[in-house]
């Protein structure tokens, strides 16, 4: 992925080129208070709303991916962010991890 420099040469940002993949998401269009409910809940909340929006979503595994790679905060792919620790941990241990094979209840 290529990527800009944000100017401060603290953090890089993608090109939006390389975020077309999510013109196709399952998540396209909710608003904005519906996604941070949805994606972002509170401590003790369900994630099971989203889980069921990404579980339809043709572009999954490049929104894990893309969360994989960015350190990425809420629900991604339907996955959490404990859930997105381990297979990072996992892959940093077995050399990588098919996607097909993450966990969805852990």
């Amino acid at each position: 992925m290529r990527v800009l420099t944000s100017g401060t040469d603290r953090g890089l940002f993608p090109l939006a080129s390389e975020l077309a993949w999510q013109r196709e998401a399952a998540c396209r269009g909710l608003g904005i208070e519906e996604s941070r409910a949805i994606f972002f809940p509170t401590p003790g909340k369900s994630i099971d709303e989203a889980r069921t929006i990404c579980g339809g979503c043709p572009v999954s595994e490049q929104c894990l991916s893309f969360a994989l790679t960015n350190g990425c905060i809420g629900v991604w792919a339907g996955t959490t962010e404990r859930q997105r620790f381990k297979l990072r941990r996992s892959q940093r241990r077995a050399g990588g991890i098919e996607i097909s094979e993450r966990p969805l209840d852990s």
